[in-house]
């Protein structure tokens, strides 16, 4: 029923579907980067020691048919307050407005000095709102669900990558597999636990964010290499088509979604 009281998140009186636009809140776990790990993923090894450890969780709030400017000043405010990154204890913050790519909407972090709001695994319970000039977004009766629960002792589902590149040095192949972290100790999910656990669809029809999927980037925040789709149930993914060359690649970012306001993600460096 919390679906019906957000159907004018922008408040302009008239209902978000009319104008063709959807808002998405979601809470992200963040792993943070680790490093070391694209070296041991080369040629078809994989690196079963690997787990990820979750650094902080923040909110994200995603537009999609409607228009700010990129570089906006933003005001978040919180239900109730949470422990910043560093250290601040707030319930309201300012935000800066980001492009969700292809100019066709924005999103908007939860940050304060440019670091992510840890939020507890459980997000606060409530109303949240988002003003940016004149206009006011508001989430109401916002829930977050219990699968948040990876801290230290979790039940963590995961993908574990191995990369296999050709004579030039491209990375024509994506293998992984997925694997289980609780309380420390690392095992392999069955089928069921995996499709449990893990989203495999697109979030809406307007928001093209599949799950799972892999990214490439050039450096800290440059794109080479699209969204890559992979499946919860199979291993191998042919990538020769992007043209992805290893030599380039800075670091490359997993995410998933746990629920539809869930996502996992972490990176993997040099």
């Amino acid at each position: 029923m919390a679906v019906f009281t957000n159907m004018d998140v922008d408040g302009n009186g008239v209902f978000d579907f009319q104008e063709s636009k959807s808002y998405l809140f979601q809470n992200y776990i963040s792993m943070g980067t680790t490093t070391g790990e694209i070296p041991k993923m080369l040629n078809g090894y994989y690196n079963d020691t690997y787990a990820p450890t979750p650094s902080n969780y923040h909110l994200v709030l995603s537009c999609m048919g409607d228009s700010q400017t990129i570089g906006t000043n933003a005001t978040f405010t919180f239900p109730s307050p949470v422990t910043s990154a560093n250290a601040v204890v707030t319930s309201t913050t300012t935000v800066t407005i980001e492009s969700t790519g292809g100019g066709e909407g924005w999103t908007c972090y939860s940050k304060i000095n440019n670091c992510p709001i840890i939020s507890p695994e459980v997000a606060p319970a409530g109303t949240y709102t988002v003003v940016v000039g004149t206009k006011t977004y508001t989430f109401r009766n916002f829930k977050a669900t219990s699968v948040l629960k990876v801290g230290s002792n979790n039940g963590l589902i995961y993908p574990v990558f191995s990369l296999v590149t050709n004579e030039a040095g491209y990375i024509t192949t994506v293998n992984y597999k997925w694997k289980k972290l609780v309380n420390g100790t690392i095992t392999t999910p069955t089928a069921t636990e995996i499709k449990a656990a893990v989203e495999n669809t697109a979030l809406s029809t307007s928001f093209v964010h599949p799950s799972p999927f892999i990214s490439f980037f050039s450096d800290s925040s440059t794109l080479i290499g699209s969204i890559i789709r992979f499946e919860r149930d199979s291993s191998s993914l042919n990538i020769t088509s992007y043209n992805i060359k290893l030599s380039n690649v800075h670091h490359i970012q997993a995410a998933y979604n746990l629920t539809s306001q869930v996502v996992c993600k972490f990176d993997l460096g040099l």
